[in-house]
């Protein structure tokens, strides 16, 4: 009797289900309601795939039900930015890791020595490696939203970014910005308004010192 259930137990511990029974089973079920909603079940079931799953609080944060359920396009857009290709254990990932979602569109990692924290797209992963039999599903404690635009279109709409925008454009950068995969170090309106009026005049007069500082502040 006591090698049935030592073997019913080591049977237990193996075994784990597909990545919507993972889902069921860590009660993140608004996330299977969402897939079911936008289509993306069969898909999801039909290949191998690592899901970064926003628990159902992190949803709340970002909309009522149905408000999420009104366009499901644009839901199904944000749910493929939450899903990549391949089975990726926490092992493989690395600080600057990036890797493409479903979406079309990449994610970023980012670790931490000091409290061992790591993140995507600024969510921290709160649960790790929960295996299935079609991929793997790591908890997050946000919703990523894809990105809409380049750089520049980020900048053109927020008004704290004027300056910025005005010495990028002056400097012929703009174009430059357009580009995949950049980070910027954008400094806001206020920033821009420390150096005092004569140095930043200084700098829209110097073409090539000006482009020089704005390209410290871009990263590929």
């Amino acid at each position: 009797m006591l090698k049935y259930f030592a073997l019913l137990f080591v049977v237990g511990s193996v075994w784990c289900g597909n990545l919507v029974e993972v889902l069921q089973a860590d009660g993140e079920s608004k996330l299977i309601k969402y897939v079911t909603a936008a289509g993306l079940a069969p898909a999801i079931l039909a290949g191998t795939y690592t899901i970064f799953a926003p628990t159902d609080s992190a949803f709340d944060a970002v909309g009522t039900e149905a408000e999420l359920l009104k366009d499901t396009t644009a839901l199904a857009n944000i749910l493929k930015y939450h899903v990549v290709t391949g089975a990726i254990p926490s092992s493989a990932v690395k600080n600057e890791l990036q890797l493409e979602t479903l979406a079309g569109t990449k994610i970023r990692f980012n670790t931490y020595s000091h409290n061992h924290a790591v993140t995507v797209e600024g969510s921290k992963i709160s649960k790790f490696d929960l295996s299935a039999s079609n991929g793997v599903v790591h908890v997050i404690e946000k919703v990523m939203m894809p990105p809409t635009g380049d750089i520049v279109d980020l900048v053109v709409g927020n008004s704290d970014l004027s300056t910025l925008l005005a010495q990028v454009q002056s400097a012929g950068l703009a174009t430059a910005l357009k580009g995949d995969g950049l980070t910027v170090f954008a400094p806001t309106n206020a920033a821009f308004a420390k150096l005092g009026s004569s140095i930043l005049a200084k700098l829209t007069s110097n073409k090539a010192l000006l482009k020089g500082i704005i390209t410290i502040l871009i990263k590929d």
